[in-house]
């Protein structure tokens, strides 16, 4: 399977293509011109993604999964408990974590735009009917309802559950380092501590990376916050 990484304007979204192509996350509303570009200069035509799946539902990573899903005809899949921020069209209260990330809220507290969730998760959704071999998964922390996506070759594609780096990555992009938003702070070291568990080797982050598992479960041992 090829993983393909998007960077955009606050988030970076993820293509990864098998037997299928699934898109995991849509950035900020107003970014589809360009996310579509991307996804086509990687080789697939935007009409054949099978999937759209955002690992949360802020609008910078889920802003754009509107209009991606009205464009091309891919369902749009969600947790369910971050459901309700795509249908509303609005973010829930975004939980700072610290001086700096109450900074970083000015910015980056986008809504997305308001889209009904063809497919609302509740526990692991096997992507294999999406043509990826992969499974998305359950993993609190940032938000109530955030999904990460682990494929069999040890990549994860893991959304806002740690960040690489400072300045979006832009400085020490492989170091992990807590999310500036968390809604359970404690609940990251344990979820790193199953991924590495279950064979993860790399994580592919929202904000920059990507980041060896070792390294983030050394950062992250079970019991920190």
């Amino acid at each position: 399977m090829e993983i393909t990484r998007i960077p955009l304007r606050l988030s970076s979204a993820y293509l990864l293509r098998g037997r299928g192509a699934v898109l995991v996350d849509t950035g900020c509303p107003g970014e589809e011109d360009r996310l579509l570009r991307a996804v086509a200069r990687a080789g697939v035509d935007p009409a054949r993604l099978s999937l759209v799946l955002c690992t949360h539902g802020h609008g910078d990573h889920a802003g754009g999964a509107a209009g991606v899903s009205r464009r091309t005809g891919a369902p749009v899949a969600v947790h369910a408990a971050d459901a309700a921020m795509l249908r509303r069209g609005r973010n829930d209260p975004l939980v700072p974590r610290g001086v700096e990330a109450r900074l970083v809220k000015l910015f980056a507290d986008v809504d997305p735009r308001a889209h009904d969730p063809e497919i609302i998760v509740s526990g692991v959704l096997d992507l294999g009917p999406f043509g990826i071999d992969a499974l998305a998964e359950p993993v609190p922390g940032h938000t109530p309802g955030s999904l990460v996506v682990r494929t069999s070759d040890g990549d994860v594609i893991a959304g806002d559950l740690l960040r690489g780096g400072v300045l979006g990555g832009a400085v020490a992009a492989r170091r992990p380092l807590p999310h500036y938003f968390s809604d359970r702070p404690a609940a990251v070291g344990p979820a790193l501590a199953r991924l590495a568990a279950a064979g993860a080797r790399t994580l592919h982050l929202g904000h920059g990376g990507p980041v060896d598992v070792r390294r983030a479960v050394e950062r992250f041992p079970v019991g920190s916050r």
